[in-house]
């Protein structure tokens, strides 16, 4: 498998937004309506520029913090986990923004899991299991390299992150936003054959 590191030997932007096109306007045009409309949308973004995809996921995660509602962002891999916390942080500020993988210590873990119980986290960066996190006001569900192999649980209790964040996303009415540079078999079917997913593409 190729590797696909989104951070990877990338001038990524910090704290100023990296100019988008008309198309990719159109791409956040269509993602914004649906976090600040009732009925929301579940997406397959399919983009291989990987810069601008990560400038998308950042201003989608933008439009819900200003609603004051709650983000989980998903990545297959520790290493990038990091990198968009980093961007994160210098994008909307460190106070409110965890991240979260299982390497971290139980004291870290359960501190983590007590702030956002008490509602002084909004945006939670991490990998499968983030999925978890008992947010009362979720506005927005990313998962990035949605046809990642790390994203299926092969030990107890198993699981696959794209059905739960499917589920999750339906239960709660949450935006959800699948981006990949080359998505799965089942997520381009569903975004081009049914209406489970709307496939966003240049």
């Amino acid at each position: 498998r190729k590797e696909n590191r989104p951070f990877k030997e990338k001038n990524l932007p910090l704290t100023t937004p990296l100019l988008l096109s008309t198309v990719h306007k159109r791409i956040l045009s269509k993602i914004r309506k649906s976090i600040f409309e009732d009925k929301k949308e579940h997406f397959l973004f399919y983009e291989v520029d990987e810069e601008r995809r990560v400038e998308i996921y950042l201003q989608a995660i933008a439009e819900s913090l200003k609603k004051n509602k709650q983000v989980i962002c998903i990545f297959p891999e520790i290493f990038s986990v990091n990198q968009f916390f980093n961007l994160c942080k210098q994008r909307f500020g460190s106070e409110r923004i965890a991240f979260w993988y299982s390497r971290l210590s139980d004291s870290l873990r359960y501190s983590i899991w007590m702030k956002v119980l008490k509602g002084e986290i909004d945006l939670i960066i991490g990998t499968r299991s983030a999925i978890f996190f008992p947010f009362s006001n979720l506005s927005l569900i990313i998962v990035d390299e949605e046809n990642h192999p790390f994203y299926k649980q092969e030990k107890r209790p198993l699981y696959h992150l794209n059905e739960v964040a499917r589920k999750r996303a339906k239960l709660e009415n949450v935006t959800l936003i699948f981006g990949c540079l080359t998505p799965s078999v089942e997520s381009y079917f569903d975004a081009k054959e049914t209406s489970k997913l709307n496939l966003l593409k240049r």
